[in-house]
């Protein structure tokens, strides 16, 4: 598959499936500024949280073991 037909954007229950992570999780991420909406996630109108799969991982890589 090529890189411009990847999905980027997944909803946050379908983010949940993949990684396991919690949506309290998530929500926490948010809440902190720890990750950035419109960058990492993204409140969509509707009120759905949208994950970015790319950013995500830029994020993971770039993150320090506190």
């Amino acid at each position: 598959m090529s890189n411009e037909h990847q999905i980027r954007w997944v909803p946050l229950k379908r983010y949940c499936e993949l990684t396991g992570e919690s949506p309290h999780t998530i929500h926490c991420r948010r809440s902190a500024g720890v990750w950035v909406d419109g960058k990492q996630s993204k409140k969509v109108q509707g009120g759905g949280i949208w994950v970015n799969l790319k950013e995500v991982e830029k994020w993971i890589e770039t993150s320090s073991c506190l």
